[in-house]
């Protein structure tokens, strides 16, 4: 059992040799390496981390982006979802993630940022030098609901009514499609600017946007389910998927959609698709805050049968001068805002 973090080593490998051994991890859509470069590019390279015991076993793993800096700030390593270990052994995530703050002022950054997507813990754990944030998504299991899935009402009426307006659902990896599912995004996100009063960025993962997206789609992870009314696309839902999973990433929809009922109809479509190819669960994803619109998202997913559930992200202090300068105002962020959701 390692105690110290100084006995790990940290290494930084290339993806086909972090991937090599993958399978032994409990890992999901956002550490995998099609993910990860889908989302770098020359300012923001990929990096792949493992901790190796001093016999070279590998005990964890993390994947993600190194952010650039300035000089005040620094650099900031950046990883989309959790820590990787073979086990639950609290001891070593701990040793773990300090470690890894050892590990990134040996290597000039200034922050470290795990978030959690996609990677579910009920407990918010305490490591030295970290704070801890809870994100929610809304989960779909099939192993736990033993394939049944119980829908609101609502939602199949309103998937009925798109049915009998003539709506037809495809599946597409096309950059066509996904040019319009650009387009709906803004007519989505000016309608809830309108209701709520608030503006808000669809694009809520570092580097997420049409360029990354198509990149998604080539690799192989990505794909589109969209509407077809009278010729015109009205709805496309983006997700990320493996043979096991499936991950609601983005949704966009415009006026004529929500008038018949047709994102209800394209949910109802991708919950049926996951069950009965025989996913292990269905990730519906994180919600706005509450002011840009929350409680519709949340009610809509809810409606689809999804169980909300929590993960927990964790961000360093600043590690580097002058930019720990700026601990004092985190302090106190995280004591103001302990339920801030993502």
């Amino acid at each position: 059992m390692i105690k110290s973090p100084d006995l790990l080593v940290l290494k930084q490998v290339s993806a086909i040799k972090w991937s090599a051994d993958l399978e032994a991890f409990p890992s999901g859509l956002f550490h995998c390496a099609e993910w990860v470069y889908a989302l770098s590019g020359k300012q923001t390279p990929a990096i792949f981390l493992n901790f190796e015991s001093p016999e070279g076993e590998v005990l964890g793993k993390l994947s993600g982006l190194i952010l650039p800096g300035n000089r005040l700030m620094g650099r900031k390593l950046y990883f989309f979802s959790s820590l990787l270990l073979r086990g639950r052994d609290k001891q070593l995530r701990s040793v773990c993630m300090e470690a890894l703050q050892l590990y990134a002022r040996r290597e000039g950054f200034s922050r470290v940022l795990i978030y959690s997507f996609d990677a579910r813990s009920s407990e918010c754990l305490s490591f030295k030098g970290y704070y801890c944030e809870a994100m929610h998504e809304f989960v779909i299991d099939f192993s736990k609901s033993g394939g049944h899935v119980k829908m609101s009402s609502n939602l199949k009426r309103n998937a009925k009514k798109a049915i009998k307006a003539g709506v037809k659902i495809h599946r597409s990896t096309s950059i066509s499609v996904l040019k319009r599912m650009m387009d709906l995004l803004l007519v989505t996100k000016e309608e809830r600017r309108q209701k709520y009063g608030q503006d808000y960025n669809p694009m809520y993962i570092q580097n997420m946007n049409e360029t990354s997206l198509g990149r998604l789609l080539d690799s192989g992870i990505g794909v589109m389910y969209y509407s077809e009314l009278d010729g015109e696309i009205n709805t496309v839902l983006f997700a990320l998927e493996n043979p096991q999973q499936l991950y609601f990433l983005l949704m966009g929809s415009d006026r004529v959609a929500y008038e018949n009922g047709i994102p209800a109809l394209v949910a109802q479509h991708v919950s049926h698709y996951a069950r009965e190819v025989g996913k292990i669960y269905y990730n519906l994803g994180v919600i706005p805050r509450e002011n840009s619109g929350g409680a519709g998202v949340r009610q809509f997913k809810q409606q689809q049968g999804a169980i909300e559930q929590m993960g927990h992200c964790y961000y360093s202090q600043f590690l580097k001068f002058p930019a720990r300068l700026f601990n004092f105002w985190l302090k106190r962020r995280f004591k103001k805002n302990e339920s801030t959701r993502l």
